[in-house]
């Protein structure tokens, strides 16, 4: 079986959830193999980087532009524009691809699937394409441009957002959510004392540095565990906090071992990225949002606050305090581990998969 895994490498997430199905499909189907289509990768390096700094320098110093440019996606011609655009960058790619391969099946985690639509009309190829979406309670319409298709969904919200864009009901699969991975035996920080983790997406999120400094100055006794994904710049500033304090501080960039961070965390003060609040909220743990991406992660924040999973913090300054609660209040400590038990989800990849391989005919 060959199955085409096609994603944006920018921000991680996206790229994370492939590589689960991709783990699980070998666990169910051990003859299992893969071609992955990063669409910055194909764009060619201009591009990619153009794509991948352009969406992190909106995201952390443009936000009232990304969150204009993300209201502005949700009309027809501007979707239309962004998957005409992407098949201009990776369409010629693709037919290439399909030319010498034979896929069984297309999976893509990025909303931009425009190119593999065109790609397969030019083949004249019948291969089934579904699209993982991996914004779990807010996602944007553009997600489902192609109503043909079929989409997996992880709750009842995106499913009516799909069904309000013209998506047929037989063509919607509601799961739960992917959850990137599980506790490796990697070594990564001593399980000594109390430990507070700092973690974004693949970019690192904005105001870590705050946070840390913020946490510097406390009382908050803990050891400080930051996780600054490609961000070299917020790597390079956290490395320089650690060298003017006497607090312990680990300081971690890109990273494969996130789940075991969390499993050892007490607390954790994170972005609202779907895959960090899923696995936060798998282990139970304190989770403090201190940003979030406006339209893009403000459901994965409401979800959290709503249903008493954890705190949405924006101010630094306050943060320590929240922290001291979650490390030490009881009744707090009480409360989370409940909300978490009542809301707790378990891990949708392997329902995914068995999805798939019933559209694959046995391939």
């Amino acid at each position: 079986m060959r199955i085409w895994l096609y994603y944006a490498g920018a921000g991680g997430g996206h790229k994370a959830s492939v590589q689960a199905v991709a783990e699980e499909f070998l666990k169910q189907k051990s003859d299992a193999q893969f071609s992955w289509f990063d669409v910055g990768i194909l764009a060619g390096a201009y591009s990619r980087r153009w794509f991948e700094n352009g969406y992190a320098g909106l995201v952390h110093h443009l936000p009232w532009l990304y969150a204009f440019l993300y209201e502005a996606s949700k009309l027809r011609p501007v979707m239309w524009l962004h998957n005409t655009l992407a098949e201009m960058l990776v369409g010629n790619a693709l037919v290439r691809s399909l030319q010498t391969e034979n896929p069984d099946l297309i999976v893509s985690s990025y909303f931009l699937v425009g190119p593999l639509v065109r790609a397969l009309k030019k083949t004249g190829r019948a291969i089934p394409l579904v699209v993982i979406v991996t914004d779990p309670y807010s996602a944007p319409p553009i997600w489902f441009y192609y109503p043909e298709l079929k989409y997996v969904v992880a709750s009842a919200m995106v499913k009516k957002t799909a069904l309000t864009r013209g998506v047929p009901e037989k063509n919607i699969v509601v799961v739960p959510q992917i959850i990137h991975g599980a506790p490796s035996r990697q070594k990564s920080v001593d399980k000594e004392g109390k430990i507070v983790l700092l973690v974004g997406g693949g970019n690192g999120f904005p105001g870590a540095e705050d946070v840390v400094n913020a946490l510097v100055q406390s009382d908050v006794v803990a050891k400080i565990v930051v996780v600054c994904g490609t961000n070299e710049k917020l790597k390079k500033e956290i490395e320089a906090v650690t060298r003017q304090t006497k607090k312990q501080i680990t300081v971690y960039g890109f990273v494969d071992f996130l789940p075991e961070l969390i499993v050892k965390a007490d607390v954790v003060i994170a972005k609202a990225g779907a895959g960090v609040v899923h696995e936060v909220l798998q282990q139970k743990k304190p989770l403090i949002i201190s940003h979030f991406i406006w339209g893009q992660e403000t459901g994965n924040k409401d979800f959290v606050v709503n249903n008493g999973l954890g705190f949405y913090e924006p101010q630094a300054k306050n943060i320590p305090a929240l922290v001291q609660r979650c490390l030490y209040d009881a009744d707090v400590l009480a409360k989370l581990e409940k909300a978490c038990q009542e809301h707790l989800q378990k891990n949708g990849v392997s329902e995914v998969v068995t999805y798939l391989t019933s559209l694959t005919k046995g391939a």
